[in-house]
């Protein structure tokens, strides 16, 4: 392993960042904590890929339906909106986007 590679594992190991996911909207966040739990997993380096990990994580189907929400509801649109240890909530996507 050349200086290169091993400056760039190290840096991608210190750079990893996690964050808890809730199956259920941000309002729904007092009442809901207490009856269902979330998920901690790592932010993964693009925002259908953490869909998809927390969707199962979670039990969920539809991941093509499916949005992250941060706590003041704005909608997730890329990873790097992410701040470590963050809460988000993984819902079902109602609006119509067309």
């Amino acid at each position: 392993m050349d200086l290169v590679t091993f400056k760039l594992l190290k840096t991608e190991r210190i750079e990893r960042r996690k964050c808890t996911v809730f199956p259920f909207h941000p309002h729904e966040a007092k009442e809901e904590l207490s009856r269902k739990h979330g998920v901690v997993v790592w932010i993964p380096s693009d925002l259908q890929r953490l869909v998809v990990t927390a969707a199962q994580e979670l039990g969920l189907s539809d991941e093509a339906s499916l949005v992250i929400l941060s706590k003041e509801e704005g909608r997730i649109t890329d990873v790097d909106m992410i701040s470590d240890g963050q809460k988000l909530y993984l819902i079902s996507d109602t609006t119509d986007q067309t």
